[in-house]
C-alpha cells in the first residue's frame, strides 16, 4: 500500500512540474507574441520546447528523438 502512495505522489508531483513547465511557456510565449510587427514564429519555437521537455521527462523523448 505504501508503494502504491508512493507512486501516486511522484506521478503527481510529475503532473505538476508538466503543468508549470507548460504554463511557464505559454507566458513566454504570450510575451513574445506581443512584441510589434512579430509573426509569432519565436512563439512556436518556445512552446516547442516546452512540449519537448514535458516529453522528455515522461520518457517519450531522448536525445536521439530532439
Amino acid at each position: 500500500m505504501k508503494e502504491k502512495i508512493n507512486l501516486a505522489l511522484e506521478q503527481s508531483l510529475l503532473l505538476e512540474k508538466i503543468g508549470n513547465i507548460l504554463n511557464e511557456g505559454i507566458d513566454q510565449a504570450y510575451e513574445e507574441f506581443d512584441i510589434p510587427n512579430h509573426e509569432g514564429t519565436n512563439s512556436f519555437f518556445i512552446l516547442e520546447e516546452s512540449i519537448a521537455e514535458c516529453l522528455s521527462l515522461l520518457g517519450l523523448l531522448d536525445d536521439d528523438n530532439l
